[in-house]
């Protein structure tokens, strides 16, 4: 970060071109997480779950975006950034893992 400030960069040439391709790996194992948790919920659970006081979060959070009832949406926020921590508790949890997975094909023993 500070050599690309020395050759000229500014600090936002330097996240593009420095941060965030060393992060960009981080963030598409959180993407992935994330899609895969809530979306796979949603369709596995509503097949499964017939009454609304047995739906998860992830269903309720879909029938608020497309079921046409007007919620409000401090609720709405609410309820997505609690969806939102399970993915994101899940991949901290690995995320040691995963940055071993990333090192270990760069380090050249």
């Amino acid at each position: 970060d500070e050599v690309a400030m020395v050759d000229g960069c500014s600090r936002f040439q330097a996240f593009l071109k420095v941060t965030l391709p060393l992060a960009a790996p981080g963030l598409v194992t959180v993407a992935i997480f994330s899609f895969v948790l809530s979306w796979g919920d949603v369709i596995f659970s509503s097949v499964l779950l017939d009454t609304a006081d047995k739906y998860t979060l992830p269903i309720h959070i879909s029938f608020f975006l497309w079921g046409g009832e007007i919620v409000d949406p401090g609720r709405l926020a609410a309820t997505a950034i609690v969806a939102g921590m399970i993915p994101a508790l899940l991949y901290f949890a690995v995320q040691k893992f995963v940055k071993m997975g990333l090192v270990a094909g760069a380090v050249k023993g």
